[in-house]
């Protein structure tokens, strides 16, 4: 778009209709590796060679700034903001949101990642507050790191308030809930938000929460508006068919409504 020569690198079996965008808007695609940091580290390897810019979206503060309009435009959009649910990958989205909504408008809003647990680093490297590599098994790719990002962890450990995971029948599930109520149609790892409030929203939305010392201490009664969302959410069901490559895995049958625990 701006006339520079750009060359992506994507691992093995990559997402085809995102490949076929970013060649068509002039990029030359490699694919290099079982996962993203294979890739990333040829990538780092050739920019060293060709004297090339390497941007990594975990690494990169200007990246990252990007992601955090995200952040500011929900905060300009409403009054007050409690909790602000982010889907996880590597975490430069996350850290971005988190630092814009808290230092532009809305100090007080509780933000939430959410990640597949097939694919963990960035959840459990939040928890233990240093990099946790873990491997990787999940459909959702953009949700998909092995090698947790230093910078955006840190961002992380500054402004993000809890994490959670979810397996991918309920990415799946909520894809589901999207397509039917909002008519939006979301791959599995941008659904994620949705399955954080299904599985986990009775912890901080029926009602209100503040953390101390790690811990979340519960006040107030439950919110009509959330049961109304979640009661809707719960007669989702799933009874189609999807194909998916996981492994040498073949069909797999998709996932049953949303699991709504008290």
């Amino acid at each position: 778009m701006l006339g520079k020569p750009c060359n992506i690198y994507l691992p093995e079996n990559p997402n085809i209709e995102k490949k076929r965008k970013i060649e068509a808007l002039g990029a030359k695609t490699t694919i290099l590796g079982r996962d993203l940091n294979i890739a990333k580290g040829a990538a780092q390897v050739f920019a060293r060679e060709t004297g090339g810019l390497f941007v990594d979206d975990g690494e990169d503060v200007t990246v990252m700034e990007g992601a955090g309009t995200i952040g500011i435009e929900v905060g300009s959009a409403l009054e007050h903001v409690d909790y602000l649910v982010v889907p996880m990958g590597g975490g430069n989205l996350i850290a971005g949101c988190a630092a814009a909504i808290k230092i532009q408008r809305h100090p007080q809003c509780e933000v939430v990642a959410i990640q597949s647990s097939d694919a963990p680093s960035m959840h459990e490297s939040f928890l233990a507050g240093r990099p946790i590599e873990k491997d990787v098994h999940t459909v959702a790719e953009c949700l998909a790191q092995r090698v947790p990002a230093d910078l955006a962890l840190q961002g992380m450990l500054k402004f993000v308030d809890r994490s959670f995971v979810v397996p991918d029948a309920d990415l799946f599930s909520a894809a589901h809930t999207l397509a039917l109520y909002g008519h939006l149609l979301a791959e599995p790892g941008s659904a994620a938000a949705i399955a954080c409030l299904a599985r986990f929203g009775s912890h901080f939305l029926q009602g209100r929460h503040r953390r101390s010392r790690g811990h979340w201490r519960q006040s107030g009664s439950s919110d009509p508006e959330w049961r109304a969302v979640r009661q809707a959410v719960h007669r989702i069901g799933l009874n189609s068919l999807i194909k998916h490559r996981r492994g040498n895995s073949g069909p797999c049958r998709m996932p049953g409504p949303l699991d709504w625990r008290p």
